[in-house]
């Protein structure tokens, strides 16, 4: 082999080297956009967090009640006795409202309002995400979006991370499929096709992703 053919030989090598590392590093991008923004979405959708969200359902049906308790007999409920009662509000047969996890709501009535206050999926005051209170004063606080943890590790979200990882893997190997390709584009039209072809795998994973969010499989 000639200087020439090694020296070209080497070029292609490193030409090809160059071109797999930055297929991986748009496939983790890729990977971790989309993971990212599947986790943002499931803020607003219940399919991962249902008992939270039927918690909170729970907490507005109180609100409801306290409401119509009071339009009915001219004055404001002070106890969850009264609300239930009149059948405004179903409780266990020890008489405790329990939130969607199973946990105990507390009963408090400061002189003018009647708060039932559910502490979250650990059960315990304060918390963030899942753990986070929920008041009947306030059943949808600031602070109860799933943290990243939560998501990765403690909410049914495996498919969903196995798609993400999917898509990561797919555009890599599109990549360099399309670098090995025998007719070469432009350096504007493989920019264009490429962008194009970036684009339609994000929103699809987006659309798949909320699909399974609403739909809690």
């Amino acid at each position: 082999m000639t200087e020439a053919d090694q020296g070209r030989s080497t070029r292609t090598t490193r030409t090809t080297h160059k071109q797999l590392v930055i297929a991986i590093l748009v496939g983790l991008v890729m990977w971790v956009s989309t993971l990212l923004t599947v986790w943002k979405l499931s803020s607003i959708a219940p399919g991962l967090m249902p008992e939270q969200w039927l918690t909170q359902n729970i907490l507005f049906q109180v609100n409801y009640a306290i409401a119509e308790y009071e339009k009915e007999h001219g004055e404001k409920a002070d106890s969850l006795s009264q609300l239930q009662e009149y059948g405004y509000v179903e409780t266990n047969d020890d008489g405790q409202l329990l939130d969607d996890w199973g946990n105990p709501m507390a009963i408090h009535f400061d002189g003018t309002n009647l708060a039932i206050t559910s502490f979250g999926r650990d059960g315990k005051p304060g918390g963030i995400g899942l753990d986070h209170d929920l008041s009947s004063l306030d059943p949808t606080p600031d602070g109860t979006c799933m943290t990243l943890y939560q998501f990765l590790f403690d909410a049914p979200s495996t498919n969903l991370q196995l798609l993400c990882f999917g898509i990561g893997i797919f555009t890599c190997i599109a990549i360099i499929s399309d670098k090995n390709s025998k007719k070469k584009p432009g350096r504007w039209q493989y920019a264009f096709t490429f962008s194009v072809l970036i684009l339609a795998i994000f929103f699809f994973t987006v659309f798949i992703s909320t699909l399974q969010l609403y739909s809690g499989h």
